[in-house]
């Protein structure tokens, strides 16, 4: 069986974002929703609170990457 690495998967994240960027999509609704998405999931609950919010910092951290932006920078948009 083939296994993804984490680094493929943030690739593939960031593509995709970069594709959503170039639609016009606005990033920081796309964001603010995964982010949402993430704290409220069923599945991830079961874990600790930090677990999540390092989740969704990560969200942040993959849109910047995407917009050539620091995290901090992404945020005050």
């Amino acid at each position: 069986m083939y296994r993804v690495t984490s680094e493929q998967q943030k690739v593939a994240m960031l593509a995709i974002i970069q594709q959503l960027k170039a639609q016009g999509i606005d990033l920081g609704t796309v964001a603010e929703a995964a982010k949402l998405g993430i704290l409220g999931s069923p599945e991830l609950c079961t874990h600790p609170a930090q677990f999540r919010v390092q989740c969704a910092s990560a969200v942040d951290e993959l849109i910047a990457a995407a917009l050539g932006a620091g995290p901090e920078e992404h945020r005050e948009r």
